[in-house]
């Protein structure tokens, strides 16, 4: 997984492919947001190319291995959760793992994005 820049708006996102090495009964990746301040956040996670998705959200301090868990969640792929944390550390680790077998072939993909709680994006309409 790999972190990206995020909308406006919003302090910071990742996310990345699924892959399966051979023989692998899991998949799983960890993206570290080290720019996010204390807070309150929603964390905006979605997935696809999978059933289910577990996402940990841990808080990290720069230079220390210690890691708290703030938030967790089974994410059902093509769906969107909020999940609701209290950063008091220096950066985040947004750890996602899934079963192998549940990928789809091409692979499965996350994003996941930190917002301010209860932030909504601005609807957009499409066609005439």
């Amino acid at each position: 997984m790999k972190a990206a820049l995020a909308e406006q708006g919003s302090p910071s996102a990742g996310g990345g492919e699924f892959l399966v090495e051979k023989d692998a009964k899991t998949s799983s990746g960890i993206v570290g947001l080290m720019t996010v301040t204390s807070g309150s956040y929603d964390v905006l996670a979605v997935c696809q190319g999978t059933d289910i998705m577990q996402l940990t959200i841990s808080a990290v301090k720069v230079g220390n291995t210690e890691q708290t868990t703030i938030g967790s969640a089974d994410v059902a792929c093509g769906a969107t959760s909020r999940i609701p944390i209290v950063l008091t550390g220096e950066g985040l680790h947004l750890a996602a793992k899934t079963d192998a077998s549940s990928i789809i072939s091409g692979g499965g993909e996350l994003i996941a994005v930190i917002v301010c709680p209860e932030w909504i994006p601005t609807p957009m309409q499409f066609g005439r």
